[in-house]
């Protein structure tokens, strides 16, 4: 079999030489846009994504099944602590809720529910046959500021936990005052000073009061906590406003006598100070305990004398706080003519109680 020599090979079609392959031009490079050669310096290379080193990212590959799955038991764990553990939950509500005052303990909602629970017409009956008489409200002159805030009039009341003149006229205007809205988390305390001491009474620090038509703040300046003659541990500050009250309208010849307490500023335009009927009586125990608020509220609620008189101060300031407001409750249009019918403050001093020493 002849054989052919290297230079006689047959090459395929279409092959180059070896010895043109470095000699031939490479073609140009052309640009998809415009049909022109392009620098390769034009457009930086690009880069490859992803981590570097060449590791690809892990991922969770869950279906929606999973998902859903993975949240309804998240849900039921914590459903689960909060039923089954208890006492975290506890000792977060009671750090994170405020503290009451050194001596004060929340009244039961059953005692709560008593008071609200009084209705207008017996407020009303009382202040019509009371044996006992209580104080008329005053009113004050053009030149005291307005009391209001959000549109509503505010009833501004001033007082110590330690004096029982506060603790006297504490009742009636809780009774007044659920009369157009509702406490809540009220507390009581026993009074200590020298003003009908052993009472126990009604205290406002921490509490909170919801109503359409007015707002009420309690300011308990001092607790029962003696500091030396003459001296107690303060518990609220005052504003600049509030001082300014006391200063303006809590002196002669509009009160007995500088810085008598309790002062009730309703609105702006009318006030009390004192604790507006004689309940001397009202004292049944020096310490604040749940059956001795029972005992002082069953003395109250009774037909004594005491209790009417009480009743009748009570109705006396839901006349001035329906004149605050303009009639704008339902309940002041069941008040009678002489309810609302307050004197102007030309009789200072014709308190029942005796200015305070």
């Amino acid at each position: 079999m002849a054989t052919r020599s290297k230079a006689t090979r047959r090459r395929r079609p279409g092959a180059v030489p070896l010895g043109q392959l470095t000699s031939r031009p490479a073609p140009p490079l052309v640009s998809a846009s415009h049909g022109r050669p392009r620098s390769p310096r034009a457009r930086p290379p690009r880069r490859p994504s992803g981590p570097r080193f060449g590791l690809s990212k892990p991922r969770l590959a869950l279906s929606k099944k999973a998902w859903y799955a993975a949240g309804a038991l998240a849900i039921a764990l914590t459903l689960a602590g909060l039923t089954v553990v208890p006492r975290p939950s506890r000792a977060v509500i009671k750090l994170v809720s405020p503290a009451l005052a050194p001596d004060e303990k929340a009244v039961p909602r059953a005692t709560l529910r008593d008071l609200q629970d009084v209705a207008l017409a017996t407020l009303v009956a009382s202040w019509r046959h009371s044996p006992t008489r209580s104080s008329a409200l005053q009113q004050l002159p053009s030149s005291a500021p307005l009391l209001e805030q959000g549109g509503k009039a505010e009833v501004l009341y001033f007082c110590n936990e330690h004096d029982g003149y506060c603790s006297d006229a504490s009742w009636p205007l809780v009774m007044a005052l659920d009369q157009f809205g509702t406490f809540h988390r009220l507390g009581y305390v026993a009074s200590v000073g020298s003003h009908n001491p052993a009472t126990i009474g009604l205290d406002f620090y921490q509490s909170s009061y919801a109503s359409r038509y007015i707002r009420f703040v309690g300011l308990e300046m001092y607790t029962t906590h003696r500091l030396g003659a003459g001296r107690w541990q303060p518990l609220q500050e005052l504003s600049p406003a509030q001082q300014d009250v006391l200063a303006n309208w809590d002196i002669p010849p509009y009160t007995s006598a500088s810085g008598t307490l309790p002062f009730i500023d309703f609105g702006g335009h009318y006030y009390l100070a004192g604790p507006g009927y004689p309940a001397a009586t009202l004292a049944t125990s020096g310490v604040a305990s749940a059956s001795a608020l029972q005992a002082t509220w069953a003395k109250l609620a009774g037909s004594s004398g005491l209790a009417q008189a009480a009743r009748s101060l009570a109705a006396r300031m839901v006349g001035a706080i329906c004149l605050a407001i303009n009639d704008t409750a339902g309940v002041c249009h069941q008040l009678p003519a002489g309810l609302k019918d307050i004197p102007l403050p030309n009789s200072f001093n014709q308190q029942t109680a005796p200015p305070p020493g």
